[in-house]
């Protein structure tokens, strides 16, 4: 689960590694009745009237690009 707080509670902000993405071409829709919604919230963000898919997106961007945080270290034998 994705629970922003802090610095992070922007939604601009927190949208925004997902909007450079977008904005490059980098991402791709499977073609659906919902697209040209999806496209003019994604278009219009942060001023549109709603941010809720905009925010789910982005959310899920960041949850499967963060990168990893090692615990501990790694033992070799010998």
């Amino acid at each position: 689960m994705d629970k922003p707080s802090g610095s992070d509670s922007s939604k601009e902000l927190r949208a925004d590694p997902f909007s450079v993405q977008v904005n490059n071409g980098n991402v791709v829709l499977k073609r659906g009745d919902w697209n040209i919604e999806y496209l003019g919230e994604l278009s219009f963000f942060p001023y549109s009237k709603y941010k809720d898919q905009v925010d789910a997106s982005s959310g899920a961007f960041n949850l499967i690009t963060k990168r990893k945080k090692r615990a501990g270290g790694l033992f070799r034998n010998g």
